[in-house]
């Protein structure tokens, strides 16, 4: 997936005088569909995480480690291979990954191959 900036609609008429916090933002539909599929991602990687350890999924954020949830690299493995099946889309795990948001980022790029 490409990257896709936010586009930004000026205001009009543009002058020197206006400053960036008069424009008005907007998230491109491209950046809409990226960001629901890291939420989903996220989302799903977080219920089988919350399977394998006794940790409370809400609780579960990009930053916190596998280690911290005392997820061994069987369990990685066994992880993967679910979201695999979850996704439909082969994962071959050729990088170490130590936070979930290393893992979402693994197979968000996987999944835009």
């Amino acid at each position: 997936m490409a990257i896709h900036y936010i586009a930004a609609d000026p205001p009009a008429p543009w002058s020197r005088a206006d400053s960036l916090a008069s424009w008005r933002w907007r998230v491109t539909p491209e950046i809409n569909l990226f960001l629901e599929e890291t939420k989903m991602v996220l989302e799903k990687l977080k219920a089988i995480l919350a399977e394998h350890s006794d940790a409370d999924p809400s609780e579960i954020t990009a930053a916190t480690t596998f280690e911290s949830l005392g997820i061994d690299s069987l369990d990685t493995v066994e992880m993967v291979m679910e979201m695999e099946d979850d996704l439909g889309v082969e994962l071959e795990l050729d990088e170490k990954v130590e936070t979930v948001g290393d893992m979402v980022k693994f197979i968000e790029s996987k999944l835009d191959k």
